[in-house]
């Protein structure tokens, strides 16, 4: 689940999700990578949350970056950690793929 916010001026629109297929988490990044034209594909979640971080390094995802947490997220707990960022580019993909 996501908030959205307006670009300019930062108002508030509405919540969205991204839901797995069946075939799961996996199979979200092989639409994105083949049906989608995508190059990279990121995930980021709360330093604290291990359940997320552990879905991304199964689906062989790399650590890229530390992040801030967003000013709507400070009130939640574990916000003090602040948040990382991982990636997987289409070529990573493709190769862990055909192991």
């Amino acid at each position: 689940m996501f908030a959205a916010h307006e670009k300019d001026g930062g108002a508030f629109i509405g919540w969205f999700c991204l839901r797995p297929e069946p075939e799961g988490p996996r199979a979200l990044l092989g639409k994105a990578f083949t049906e989608l034209g995508v190059r990279m594909v990121w995930a980021a979640t709360m330093s604290v949350n291990l359940g997320s971080r552990n879905i991304m390094e199964k689906l062989e995802m790399t650590l890229a970056d530390t992040i801030p947490t967003p000013s709507d997220m400070l009130m939640a707990e574990g916000s003090d950690h602040g948040g990382v960022r991982y990636e997987i580019t289409k070529e990573q993909w493709e190769q862990r793929r055909r192991r």
